[in-house]
């Protein structure tokens, strides 16, 4: 059971549909980063190396580094483009397949043949697959491609304010000291979030039954939290509580905590498990 609704959520067009636009918004900043380090490139050559070699200021050079460049680092129109559809994205693969069975009457026909518990099982982990996949692969793409023009430059804690991690950041020394192990806990993050977010709008098909509805009205409420996060800020407390800019690599205007990372995800996978567990348990399917 649980390898056939893995199937379906990877195979299905829903998966295809988010994958083709997750890659794309990827590419397109990968794209954007490119083209802005090679006119960076450019200059150095024509304004600021010496007949001999030397520089006559300051280059920055640890600035263009990879480690910035990426959608994750890279404080671009793309890179808050794809944060902010990053829920969306999670969702859209097979979050709606639980409110779709109960409206066709499949579910019954699935819970006689394997039973609750593996049914419910099988749903919560494929959609938890599906959304952090669908997430995870234009991640890893972008940072493919861009590694492929820009070098893998060590960060320097002198430019901080270039990649917007400082001191007080979320894994700051682990940034300056093995920044390729920082970007790769950076995607985990965001797999794990995107996963148990797609999980949760699974589990609001118990209550709703429009597969648009379950999708978007989850992310309504995630903007709707966003918008309380930045009154809240305006009360001078300055630790990141949106998911939009906590999942990034960088810091926005807010310190991002760890604490508030792990606490997110913790919040919304217990409440998709205690959903899925307590409704499948008592749901009359008959």
């Amino acid at each position: 059971m649980i390898r056939t609704e893995i199937k379906r959520a990877l195979t299905g067009k829903s998966f295809k549909f988010a994958l083709v636009i997750g890659i794309a918004i990827a590419i397109a900043a990968a794209v954007s980063a490119i083209s802005t380090e090679f006119f960076r490139w450019d200059i150095w050559d024509k304004y600021w190396i010496n007949s001999d070699g030397s520089m006559n200021k300051n280059p920055q050079i640890a600035v263009s580094t990879l480690y910035r460049c990426w959608i994750g680092g890279d404080y671009s129109p793309f890179s808050m483009a794809f944060y902010y559809f990053l829920p969306l994205l999670a969702a859209i693969p097979f979050s709606w397949s639980l409110a779709d069975e109960i409206k066709s009457g499949y579910r019954k026909q699935a819970i006689v043949r394997c039973g609750r518990e593996r049914y419910y099982f099988s749903k919560y982990i494929a959609a938890f697959i599906s959304g952090a996949l669908v997430v995870a692969i234009p991640l890893i793409i972008n940072y493919i491609i861009v590694a492929c023009f820009i070098p893998a430059r060590m960060p320097d804690p002198g430019e901080s304010i270039w990649y917007a991690i400082f001191m007080s950041s979320f894994c700051s020394k682990l940034f300056y000291t093995l920044p390729l192990l920082y970007d790769l806990i950076i995607i985990l993050i965001d797999m794990i979030f995107a996963g148990f977010w797609a999980s949760l709008c699974l589990s609001l098909g118990f209550f709703i039954k429009n597969k648009a509805a379950i999708i978007i009205l989850p992310y309504i409420l995630l903007l709707l939290h966003q918008f309380i996060c930045m009154l809240v800020s305006a009360f001078r407390f300055y630790i990141e509580l949106s998911p939009f800019n906590f999942l990034k690599g960088y810091e926005t205007s807010n310190t991002i905590s760890g604490l508030v990372i792990f606490s997110s995800i913790m919040v919304i996978a217990l409440v998709s498990v205690a959903i899925t567990y307590i409704r499948g348990k008592t749901d009359n399917v008959y």
